[in-house]
């Protein structure tokens, strides 16, 4: 088991290529995960091993189809900028930050999204293991992940600024916050300038400060 001491307990988002070889940094979250994470890891989402945090015995990170997922998120967007009249600019704001990222960092755009949230299972480890949070996390996602496709389709067969009678699109309707994402060039575990599964830290004290 890894204790955490020192700083704030992060997720961490990567992109990742089909060989699982090259990755780079895409987003950080202090002590949670945000819900454009959990959109993003919507499409063909698996549990697999971390690429961190290796003392693990059973695979508490996850993968998605980056293109299908990013696309996701962004229709979401579109659509929520449809039946919103009070956060229309909002939304509109999250697609473009979203867009520009990667115009600006094409390179980060690969075939897989990684989320590493071991930091985040270790909050709450002593009421609920690891393993639990991560098939926990695989359930929420999915359900989400089936919700989007819902009001996606219904957007798809009729464009009325109507917003759907669902607990999950009223909640985001009233609190755009939930929606909002966290590009970062760069994590404090980063891969970026990393050859295959290795990281770099960002100081040396924060290796020193994590021991089994």
């Amino acid at each position: 088991m890894i204790n955490f001491i020192s700083m704030a307990n992060r997720s961490y988002l990567y992109s990742m290529n089909k060989s699982w070889v090259k990755k780079s940094d895409l987003s950080e979250f202090n002590q949670e995960i945000p819900l454009f994470y959990k959109i993003l890891l919507g499409v063909e989402t698996e549990i697999t091993k971390s690429w961190i945090f290796k003392d693990y015995e059973y695979p508490i990170a996850f993968i998605g189809n980056f293109r299908k997922g990013l696309k996701r998120y962004l229709n979401l967007l579109e659509y929520l900028q449809i039946v919103s009249d009070e956060h229309k600019d909002t939304f509109e704001s999250y697609s473009t930050l979203t867009q520009e990222f990667f115009e600006h960092n094409p390179g980060k755009k690969s075939v897989l999204f990684l989320l590493e949230p071991g930091e985040i299972f270790e909050l709450i480890a002593d009421m609920e293991s690891p393993k639990d949070q991560a098939e926990n996390l695989l359930s929420e996602i999915e359900t989400i992940s089936k919700e989007i496709e819902a009001f996606l389709g219904i957007k798809k067969r009729s464009l009325r600024k109507e917003p759907l009678n669902q607990v999950l699109i009223n909640e985001w309707l009233n609190n755009p916050l939930l929606l909002q994402p966290y590009w970062q060039a760069e994590c404090y575990y980063s891969f970026n300038h990393s050859r295959a599964d290795s990281y770099k830290n960002k100081n040396n004290d924060h290796l020193n400060a994590r021991t089994k």
